[in-house]
């Protein structure tokens, strides 16, 4: 049958499903009220409860609320619990390192107990409600790093002495503890689980330090590497930061002499090696510095300080794509001279600390903000219209990874276009084009989306 083209109403609505890995922040709570200088807050999420602490430094004397302080919040960063002092000055000589798992928080120093000095444990097995006498863990060593899951803590040390580096170990909830290694790598950022047990740190390349990734097939016995992650250069790498997503994708972050920089690996190669892909660059800014990093399935964070022509500020940049791409940078903080972020996720949260002055004191700030899921879909597609046949109205999903020039056109069967429908440069998004078909014959029709490299054809079907 010849169809007669007349004119006809053709309405398009195009529905964009949006796209914004932009935080969604809450306003910044205060966690510490006094005038000791905080420094060095550390975060660690276990469940439903986040554990903070951090180190105050008494320049007055006499004044409370010096050495390691902790609280914690319950209802996932709403309300925040008093500040504890868990270790002062004389027993704990510097900030602590921090991890929690299975109810269980643990805290290793450098300090003095047990008429010794050198790397002190501090316990809590009720989730931080009590805690245990301080134990003398290893004489002579600092923590440079601890991790856990389960009811298994870890700890990375380097021996005053010498200044070789081990590993010690806990399989009970940091009860008992064995040394496991007393020639590990020093590890700045340890990753563990029972499917990968690995780290980053600095090794000297030459004349400079470079980051390198290092894992243990035996739980922290034995180590291999470094496999170099930091671009061989004559530019100093320093302070890595390290976050493990799945069984398998590796991301790193660390300071390029005050740009951030960052890589991801997929997978390992038949050694054992890590698949990196190449270096991202987060911030040409320089003067950053101490960057953190966090992930939780799709979403990537890292923070960091930086000193921008004699302004300070904490610095954000997030992903919701597993790092194939990340968001403008975000400024979270609000206050002045801001310092020292550190960052860990819980799902879509991003749980955020910082130090900050208030009032000529440093005090530790706290906020949170929401990611939102990507979207975006992650390859071309044109789906059947609904309905179809359609009488009336009926609506064409179309799907675009990247951004390119969209065409979509309505064609009778003789081939002849009867409509252009979309005819423009989008965004990656999924879309949605509602067609009036009141000026249609009955009849069949087809509807063409073209979008570089793509082009597909599906029929439409109009039944008066």
């Amino acid at each position: 049958m010849l169809l007669i083209i007349g004119q006809f109403f053709c309405s398009q609505k195009c529905i964009c499903q949006p796209n914004s890995c932009e935080a969604e922040w809450q306003l910044p709570i205060q966690l510490s009220h006094d005038s000791v200088l905080a420094v060095s807050p550390s975060l660690s999420l276990d469940g439903s409860i986040l554990h903070v602490i951090w180190y105050g430094i008494d320049t007055i004397g006499g004044l409370p609320f010096s050495g390691i302080q902790y609280s914690r919040t319950t209802d996932r960063g709403a309300s925040f619990s008093l500040p504890l002092t868990i270790a002062d000055p004389s027993t704990a000589f510097l900030p602590g390192v921090l991890s929690a798992a299975g109810g269980v928080v643990c805290i290793t120093a450098l300090g003095f107990a047990d008429g010794s000095s050198g790397l002190l444990l501090f316990r809590s097995g009720d989730g931080g409600t009590t805690w245990d006498s301080t134990r003398l863990l290893l004489r002579n060593a600092a923590p440079n790093s601890c991790a856990a899951y389960d009811s298994s803590f870890f700890v990375n040390y380097t021996l005053l002495t010498d200044h070789s580096s081990g590993v010690i170990g806990s399989t009970d909830g940091g009860k008992t503890w064995a040394v496991l290694s007393t020639t590990a790598p020093p590890i700045q950022s340890l990753y563990v689980s029972n499917a990968l047990f690995a780290g980053t740190g600095e090794f000297l390349n030459g004349s400079h330090n470079e980051i390198g990734y290092y894992y243990s097939p035996d739980q922290g016995a034995d180590w291999i590497g470094p496999q170099t992650v930091s671009l061989p250069d004559a530019v100093p790498s320093t302070t890595s930061r390290l976050s493990v997503e799945g069984t398998h994708t590796v991301y790193v972050a660390w300071n390029d002499s005050g740009s951030i920089m960052f890589r991801k690996s997929d997978g390992t190669d038949d050694d054992g090696d890590q698949l990196f892909g190449g270096i991202t660059l987060l911030s040409a800014e320089h003067g950053a510095v101490f960057p953190s990093l966090a992930s939780s399935g799709p979403y990537v964070v890292v923070a960091w300080d930086a000193d921008v022509n004699g302004t300070n500020s904490i610095r954000l940049r997030s992903s919701n794509r597993n790092a194939s791409s990340f968001c403008p940078i975000d400024t979270p903080s609000t206050g002045t001279q801001p310092s020292a972020p550190c960052v860990v996720m819980d799902d879509s949260t991003i749980h955020l600390v910082w130090v900050e002055s208030v009032q000529g004191s440093g005090e530790i700030m706290y906020r949170s903000g929401k990611l939102t899921h990507d979207l975006r879909p992650t390859s071309f597609s044109l789906m059947q219209n609904f309905p179809n046949p359609a009488a009336g109205t009926t609506k064409i999903y179309y799907g675009i990874p990247v951004p390119e020039r969209v065409t979509l056109k309505l064609y009778n069967i003789l081939g002849q276009c009867v409509a252009t429908l979309v005819d423009d440069v989008q965004p990656a998004a999924t879309y949605t084009v509602t067609v009036s078909t009141s000026g249609l014959a009955s009849g069949v029709y087809f509807y063409r989306l073209m979008a570089y490299p793509f082009n597909e054809v599906r029929k439409l079907v109009v039944l008066h």
